[in-house]
């Protein structure tokens, strides 16, 4: 449920600004994967969701950079709030990783293969969107994963 809700959310839930720059509130959706189901599982979901969504919806060609991303994202999810470890600090530590190193560094790089535009000349847009929505994204998880514990564990009592 929480792979459609990733893939939902990638495809409905998300603006494309320019061709190398799209908000989106998937990360929800990857993030509870990785506080319920672990590193593991979360990284080969989000990769799973990466490919799905290029066939429901293609927005450019197909490069297995952009997939290692989503792993990679799913990963760093499920090693910071696996098993409901969903305190500010690691929600912090987890999305800011992700942000710097994933969104703006990595997938820069990927653009930059991808298209052949200058690594550079992505960086200013990109930094001004990960780090602009970095406390947005942190205040959303923040409010999200510990209603879903607190709804899971209620239904197990």
């Amino acid at each position: 449920m929480l792979l459609a809700l990733d893939l939902v959310l990638n495809l409905v839930a998300s603006i494309q600004i320019t061709e190398s720059l799209r908000l989106s509130f998937s990360f929800i959706a990857a993030a509870l994967m990785g506080m319920l189901y672990g590193p593991t599982c979360a990284g080969i979901a989000c990769g799973i969701v990466d490919i799905l969504q290029l066939f429901i919806k293609p927005t450019g060609p197909y490069f297995p950079g952009f997939t290692l991303s989503a792993v990679l994202t799913g990963i760093i999810f499920g090693l910071f709030l696996y098993k409901n470890q969903c305190s500010l600090k690691r929600i912090i530590i987890s999305k800011a990783l992700i942000n710097v190193f994933i969104h703006l560094l990595l997938n820069s790089v990927w653009i930059t293969v991808l298209y052949g535009k200058a690594f550079w000349a992505n960086i200013p847009g990109r930094v001004i969107k990960n780090v602009g929505m970095l406390p947005v994204e942190i205040i959303i998880l923040m409010i999200v994963l510990p209603a879903v514990v607190k709804i899971l564990k209620s239904q197990k009592h």
